[in-house]
């Protein structure tokens, strides 16, 4: 980061009144950064316009340097935490383009500018991996009449190539083949494990031979989002005959920052406010864990 002299700091939000969210990190402190429906208020109320000088990826996990000066305009520091002893991290501050991004939301610097915070577009990624997998069978046809041509240049590429950040993986705890329960053994298990810790919520919805499990009000049981490291038990043994079933349970995931702060800060929404962040935290991949499950009696 050592391409530029322009260094900022990113400070704590203090205003009051306008829509706020916490940044957690295990290598960072804690700030306020203002989503982008506060930072809209904030910006008609305010005298003067804010300045947004940069866009910085506060997702990722690795900074590499860049030949590619003219995107860099800076350095952002995000302070460490107290345990760390250390000043801060260093994250480059950029000016990009809006294809393939998603704003978070801004956060404010020592010098009363902000710079917008954002990550890579999942759900844009996956509408163009799956456009380019419905592309392979024409590629392959197209090409198969071609002869292998070996192409050198002679050119030396110096420029390195900074990777999109990858999304965490969801893990899960897999069924078994075949579940049998008994009067000894009557429950299944579902569990969000600790390996999704500060990544994911996971909420499950049982399905029967195709049809959702029901609960005590009649509508479609599910498990609610579950943290990491936390499951629960459901009695299957004795609301079904004794016999051979398809046992599916369909996972939904939720990203683990966003859901956090919506359930810490719950009162302070609409229900229409509320919905929004809860479908914002909502990844676009579902997920089926199956087994043949036997009822013993």
């Amino acid at each position: 980061m050592n391409n530029t002299e322009n260094t900022y700091t990113v400070i704590d939000f203090k205003v009051k009144g306008y829509d706020k969210r916490l940044y957690r990190k295990k290598n960072a402190d804690e700030f306020c950064y203002l989503t982008k429906k506060g930072f809209k208020n904030f910006s008609e109320v305010s005298e003067n316009p804010p300045d947004v000088i940069g866009d910085v990826f506060i997702r990722h996990s690795k900074h590499r340097k860049s030949n590619k000066q003219a995107d860099v305009t800076g350095t952002i520091i995000l302070p460490y935490s107290n345990r760390s002893g250390k000043t801060g991290n260093e994250y480059p501050l950029r000016q990009f383009k809006k294809q393939w991004r998603r704003t978070i939301g801004y956060a404010e610097l020592d010098n009363h500018q902000f710079v917008r915070l954002v990550k890579y577009d999942v759900r844009f990624l996956l509408i163009v991996l799956l456009i380019l997998l419905a592309l392979i069978p024409f590629f392959l046809k197209s090409g198969s009449d071609i002869s292998p041509i070996s192409i050198n240049t002679g050119e030396t590429i110096t420029e390195e190539y900074e990777a999109p950040e990858e999304t965490p993986i969801c893990y899960y705890e897999p069924f078994e083949e075949v579940t049998t329960l008994s009067a000894d053994n009557p429950e299944i298990f579902l569990k969000n494990v600790s390996s999704n810790a500060e990544t994911y919520f996971v909420s499950y919805e049982i399905y029967i031979n195709g049809n959702p499990l029901k609960d005590e009000s009649g509508n479609n049981f599910s498990t609610g989002a579950l943290p990491p490291d936390r499951q629960v038990n459901i009695n299957l043994w004795n609301q079904l005959d004794a016999g051979n079933y398809q046992l599916e349970v369909k996972a939904t995931d939720y990203d683990y920052s966003i859901l956090t702060e919506l359930n810490e800060n719950k009162d302070k929404y609409s229900e229409k406010e509320y919905q929004s962040l809860l479908n914002e935290a909502t990844m676009p991949v579902h997920h089926t864990l199956s087994t043949t499950l036997i009822i013993s009696k």
